[in-house]
């Protein structure tokens, strides 16, 4: 049986899961962001503010159209961004909110680069 413990362990925040996380974490003074866990999107979605203060540029990010509970919305996405979520350091995709008004979302695949699940495809059977 695999155990992941999660270091940064808090109560929910009004009954939800949060996690910590960091880009560019091996910056000094970058901040911490608290998003709300949601296995349902599939990518890390932060403000675009957040890029700028974790000194990250978002020339290079490419326009990324996408379906959110609130409607079809453009945004950018900057692949391969070094964050830090929970004290796993990963590289993933990062959708950014030009109009800072959506909330940090920590979707399942920054979740999935950052634990390990205990499933190794050694271990799949195949009849």
């Amino acid at each position: 049986m695999t155990i992941i413990s999660f270091p940064n362990l808090a109560a929910f925040v009004g009954g939800r899961p949060y996690a910590d996380v960091k880009l560019n974490p091996t910056r000094l003074g970058v901040p911490t962001h608290k998003c709300l866990v949601d296995t349902g999107a599939d990518f890390l979605v932060l403000p675009a503010s957040a890029a700028a203060a974790s000194g990250l540029s978002l020339t290079r990010a490419t326009p990324f159209p996408l379906s959110s509970a609130t409607g079809p919305a453009t945004m950018s996405i900057l692949k391969g961004v070094p964050i830090e979520v929970e004290g796993y350091l990963v590289k993933v995709d990062v959708v950014f909110d030009p109009t800072n008004k959506c909330p940090p979302l920590a979707g399942r695949g920054s979740l999935l680069a950052a634990f390990k699940l205990g499933m190794e495809s050694s271990d799949w059977h195949w009849t």
